[in-house]
């Protein structure tokens, strides 16, 4: 009977270790490396791209070009988020009206693929006038990164970390076409704007630099009503951080306030202790003047006294 006991005890323990050990594996699943595992230099040729489609491509003036640049990074961000447990989602901190899409837990996904897709996709919705010759950069450029990552990962996880970068820039894309600077490239110089007249106020100039900015009227001139891309709400923002700038304030003025009663304080005893010792400097003169006096009285007496 103890030899039962003994080996039912054997084979119970081995069967909690073998269904302990399924229940982990059950558990594990593939990760995938943090972003920052991944060299930032396969981005240099994308941005590069973008200046010089920004240079050549007709209508993208200073603020036509910051809004592509503004959205298209902010897509490039997102689309790599998910690898920055240390970051978190800008939509989570700012207004931005999009609903990105989530990762799978459970798969592996490659951040430049995802970067890579996101950027192609951005560019060729941004410019759609450029060149043939900058959109087969794209083209290229996309293709050239995809193999080279298949050839150190699984194509099925370039695959689907691309399809993921495509659809984290695509929502971003479509909020952007409500903000009111949609197809700004093409109205640079509106001739219905009727600037204000006045001292001090803008008017057209003349321009020997640039002969095609020559007396040319105000640039996007209604830029300002356009719906701001990354802001939260100022009042709000200024009504949560009065009480902390209030707290500051009175804390700087107690503090100086404290330092000067410490400085008037330390005067004052200074005063005190200077009165102190010329006063005890003098009393001691006085006595010591006064003993002399009397000791010269006292000579003078007795030398009379045996003269006489």
């Amino acid at each position: 009977m103890k030899n039962f006991y003994k080996i039912g005890g054997f084979y119970f323990l081995i069967f909690l270790i073998i269904s302990t050990s399924c229940h982990k594996q059950a558990e594990e699943h593939p990760t995938s490396l943090a972003a920052a595992n991944f060299d930032a230099q396969f981005l240099n040729p994308w941005m590069n791209l973008h200046l010089e489609m920004i240079k050549f491509t007709s209508g993208y003036s200073p603020p036509v070009a910051s809004r592509t640049i503004g959205y298209t990074y902010l897509a490039l961000y997102e689309s790599v988020q998910p690898g920055m447990d240390e970051y978190q989602s800008l939509n989570e901190r700012y207004t931005i009206d999009v609903d990105f899409p989530h990762t799978n837990a459970h798969e592996i996904y490659h951040w430049p693929a995802a970067a890579t897709a996101s950027l192609a996709y951005m560019l060729r919705q941004y410019f759609p006038l450029a060149s043939s010759s900058f959109k087969g950069q794209i083209d290229s450029l996309e293709q050239a990164d995809s193999i080279r990552y298949a050839s150190s990962m699984d194509a099925a996880v370039i695959h689907r970390s691309m399809q993921f970068g495509r659809r984290v820039a695509a929502p971003i894309y479509q909020w952007s076409i409500s903000d009111g600077a949609y197809l700004a490239f093409t109205r640079n110089f509106p001739s219905d704007y009727v600037g204000p007249t006045g001292p001090g106020l803008w008017v057209p100039t003349p321009s020997v630099a640039q002969p095609a900015f020559n007396f040319k009227p105000a640039m996007q001139p209604y830029w300002g009503n356009n719906r701001p891309f990354e802001i939260v709400n100022v009042a709000s923002n200024l009504i949560l951080a009065l009480p902390i700038v209030v707290i500051i304030m009175i804390s700087i003025t107690t503090f100086i306030i404290i330092i000067i009663i410490i400085i008037i304080i330390i005067i004052i005893i200074t005063i005190t202790i200077t009165i102190t010792i010329i006063i005890t400097i003098t009393i001691t003169v006085t006595i010591t003047i006064t003993i002399i006096i009397i000791i010269i009285i006292i000579i003078i007496i007795i030398i009379i006294t045996i003269i006489i």
